[in-house]
């Protein structure tokens, strides 16, 4: 099989644009979809084991499955190269902790934001041991989807 440099390019460009059109899409999502994963390791997930099967099938030769991936594994290690050398890279790729709850009081804006209902919302605070919302002083959805709690203090 005879591959050309200008259709490996292609690949690279491909990978690329995925790469970066499911970032942003995941962004877009809010962190409530992603579960436990980063944005990052559900791209890596999602595009590997797609590049993956593609050779399998015999739909696109090995050596453009060979490119795609070791595109794919480049950008995820300079994007956290660059995101453990700056804070401001680190919060447009990862995000950062999204207040929801502030002194027994619901921001709903925010809660519409992470696509969070309030069902879903007493739900994860019933896994907290939250039982009513005046005994937390402040809770966010963290990057990774997660529901982090600060109780209020006794006394």
């Amino acid at each position: 099989m005879n591959i050309s440099a200008h259709e490996l390019m292609l690949t690279v460009a491909r990978c690329a644009f995925i790469y970066f059109f499911l970032l942003l899409m995941l962004r877009l999502m809010g962190k409530r979809s992603l579960g436990s994963l980063t944005p990052f390791d559900f791209i890596i997930t999602l595009i590997l084991g797609r590049v993956a099967a593609e050779p399998i099938s015999g739909k696109v030769p090995m050596i453009q499955a060979v490119v795609a991936v070791l595109v794919i594994v480049a950008l995820h290690y300079l994007n956290s190269l660059l995101s453990s050398r700056s804070a401001r890279i680190y919060q447009m790729t990862s995000g950062k902790p999204r207040e929801i709850i502030r002194n027994g009081e619901i921001d709903t804006s925010a809660l519409l934001s992470e696509h969070i209902n309030m069902n879903e919302l007493f739900s994860l605070l019933r896994q907290e041991k939250i039982e009513n919302l005046n005994e937390v002083k402040v809770a966010r959805i963290e990057p990774d989807g997660k529901l982090s709690v600060i109780k209020q203090q006794n006394g």
